[in-house]
């Protein structure tokens, strides 16, 4: 919500990944959509989305069968 902010100036960046977590399941349509426009429009690169669900405690992510997808999504931007 602050993009704006940044017209002038640019970003330092243009590749870019999403990484979602949350309890429920189906919960990441709206924020994904958000995040493809975005990239569209600032030009960037989208390097992946990872949504991961079942997220009900703390180091749940330790546990994630989706641990190595989130992994090589890191890869992908270093």
């Amino acid at each position: 919500d602050r993009l704006y902010a940044f017209g002038a100036t640019g970003f330092p960046f243009t590749k870019t990944a999403l990484l979602l977590d949350s309890h429920s399941e189906g919960v990441y349509d709206a924020a994904i959509a958000m995040y493809k426009s975005t990239c569209a429009y600032c030009k960037w690169e989208d390097q992946g989305i990872v949504t991961i669900s079942g997220m009900t405690e703390r180091d749940s992510m330790a546990s994630s069968p989706k641990l190595e997808e989130v992994r090589e999504l890191a890869r992908k931007l270093a």
